[in-house]
């Protein structure tokens, strides 16, 4: 399960208090490595997503498109 621990209420509580801790501390650290693969991945798709963005912007702007268009129909 994702290096989750998955605990009920009632275990959670039956457990001792170290146990609980480490229950606790085990779970968010891999939260804290899922946000981080996260933020990565956001980062590359937004780079990614402004290159593309960008350079159809600068093809519009130089009539790329419009030459593109002649050339299909002709």
């Amino acid at each position: 399960m994702d290096g989750f621990l998955v605990v009920d209420e009632d275990t959670f509580a039956s457990m001792e208090p170290k146990k609980q801790m480490c229950a606790m501390y085990s779970t968010m650290h891999n939260m804290c490595a899922d946000i981080k693969v996260l933020k990565t991945a956001h980062i590359r798709w937004s780079l990614i997503g402004g290159v593309i963005g960008g350079g159809l912007v600068m093809a519009c702007m130089l009539g790329i498109p419009g030459v593109v268009l002649k050339l299909a129909v002709g």
